[in-house]
């Protein structure tokens, strides 16, 4: 027995008629019963192991002896061989699992996870791969994801729907890189609704989860701006009268902006 308390012998089915005594390493069978009882019994017997990484340094051994009352029967063994498969890793960007962000027009970058984030593996040290996908996103080329290599040896690559890390590299690595994901507007005028930003994880021969990230734009009113200046710096002017001249233009280069609104209400001098 290796995994301790993981491990055991059970019935799938009672064993009817047999008084049973269990103990971690043994299981014994007392009748007198009939050769059906018995029989029954030990097809009902099972091998059961809910370590989540079992140990698979040997195999396990169960040897069964019947006794008639006088004589034991020659011993059997059966040999259980443990074969390991590939556990996914697993991945949350909070503790809730995935994570809400309420995104204000002019926040600048906002990570996308919070001190809940998870990314383990139990049957790996290391990971391959990693991808972030961005989906939602109206204003192309003004909402973009930030991200930090640091001196990992990960790799990215980035486009308008995401990035895509590679390079092996230990799983603690692969946990500063995800957890430095930002999200950025930089527009002034962005579009209201929601972003989702997909996160998944790759120990090379199964993919993680998909934790996502919900981002919910909200715009705020931009003031206009006038600008009395045109071309030149600032948003200043100045204009020389001349005495005797009949009028003089106040704001000959004069422009108005306004980044969300195509109509202005009032203007006062």
């Amino acid at each position: 027995v290796l995994d301790g308390s993981s491990e055991r012998i059970a019935f799938r089915t009672a064993a009817t008629g047999l008084r049973v005594t269990l103990s971690p390493v043994s299981l014994v069978l007392a009748g007198p019963a009939s050769f059906s009882t018995f029989r029954a019994a030990l097809l009902s017997l099972a091998y059961y192991n809910s370590a989540e990484e079992p140990s698979a340094l040997s195999p396990r051994t169960v040897t069964i002896i019947a006794n008639d009352g006088l004589h034991n029967s020659t011993a059997a063994t059966v040999r259980i061989d443990i074969v390991l498969v590939d556990d996914a890793p697993d991945l949350q960007l909070s503790s809730n699992g995935d994570f809400v962000l309420r995104y204000r027009e002019g926040s600048g970058a906002v990570q996308l996870s919070d001190s809940g984030f998870r990314l383990t593996d139990s049957d790996n040290a290391t990971l391959a791969g990693s991808s972030v996908l961005i989906s939602g996103q109206v204003d192309v080329g003004e909402e973009v994801l930030s991200y930090s290599l640091g001196s990992t040896a990960i790799s990215a690559v980035q486009t308008s729907a995401g990035i895509t890390f590679t390079g092996v590299d230990t799983i603690s690595n692969y946990r500063l890189v995800l957890m430095s994901i930002r999200y950025a507007h930089s527009g002034s005028n962005p579009t209201d609704g929601q972003r989702i930003v997909s996160f998944s994880a790759s120990d090379g021969v199964k993919p993680s989860n998909v934790a996502r990230a919900f981002v919910s734009i909200s715009s705020v009113n931009d003031p206009p701006l006038v600008d009395l200046n045109g071309a030149g710096s600032g948003t200043n002017s100045t204009v020389t009268f001349t005495e005797g001249d009949a009028s003089l233009p106040l704001c000959p280069q004069a422009r108005l902006f306004d980044a969300d609104n195509t109509r202005l209400v009032s203007a006062r001098l």
